[in-house]
């Protein structure tokens, strides 16, 4: 679990390019604090759901919350592994 400043506490960080991401691997829902206090670290939401429909549910709840944010899905890793794509979704 990496440290970060103020009241996120995100699951990962990753690291590519130079650019980091704090990640929320996240498996229940209706959580938007967790999602505002992540915003509020980077100035977007990444999360990484168990599967497509968690995914979809949780990019639901965060939209819902107006912010902007990235999402994938453990299932669209294995299956995308070989192209090297990390996000499923991406909005503002």
């Amino acid at each position: 679990v990496p440290q970060a400043d103020g009241p996120a506490e995100p699951d990962a960080l990753l690291v590519k390019d130079g650019e980091r991401v704090y990640v929320e691997v996240e498996l229940g829902r209706d959580k938007p604090q967790k999602w505002q206090n992540q915003a509020g670290l980077q100035g977007f939401v990444a999360l990484c759901a168990e599967n497509e429909e968690a995914r979809s549910t949780l990019v639901k709840e965060v939209k819902r919350l107006r912010l902007p944010g990235r999402a994938t899905d453990l299932q669209s890793l294995i299956q995308e592994a070989d192209e090297g794509r990390l996000w499923v979704e991406e909005w503002e």
